[in-house]
């Protein structure tokens, strides 16, 4: 239950991504290299990597936040018991 509800909210994070960005971690996701994507979308290595980047670390910051609230939500409920 909660693994569904994170890759859920991982994919909804991705979609949320300026639309370069998440055509790009959607295509890492599933598998293309870097080159790959760059001839499959028409933009260069070096987009690529930085858009990827970005992608990548604004995903890490939500899902940060998220985890975070979480795991205090955990604490405090297993803390009533």
């Amino acid at each position: 239950m909660v693994g569904e509800e994170v890759i859920r909210r991982l994919y909804n994070d991705i979609h949320a991504l300026p639309s370069e960005q998440s055509r790009i971690i959607r295509l890492s996701i599933a598998g293309f290299k870097g080159a790959e994507i760059a001839r499959r979308l028409g933009i260069s290595i070096n987009t690529v990597k930085t858009q990827k980047y970005r992608g990548y670390r604004s995903l890490r910051l939500k899902l940060s936040k998220f985890f975070f609230l979480f795991s205090s939500l955990f604490a405090l409920l297993t803390g009533l018991k």
